[in-house]
């Protein structure tokens, strides 16, 4: 992986999870239901997916650059 792709995925883990910390002490704070925590780590999850989807994309764009 490139340094730069390194980069972007680290941002993007650094962003998600700061995103999570947020949204898990609002909910703590403001409305403490299982059913809302649960929305909140899917995103999560799912945020998380699609990080490392983007880095995979960007590996394979690069990996048939160089053939």
């Amino acid at each position: 992986m490139s340094r730069r792709c390194v980069q972007v995925h680290r941002f993007i883990v650094y962003a998600v999870s700061a995103a999570h910390a947020i949204a898990t002490s609002l909910v703590a704070r403001c409305a403490p239901h299982m059913q809302i925590f649960r929305h909140v780590l899917t995103l999560d999850v799912l945020a998380e997916r699609g990080a490392s989807l983007a880095v995979d994309r960007t590996e394979k764009k690069q990996q048939a650059a160089l053939r």
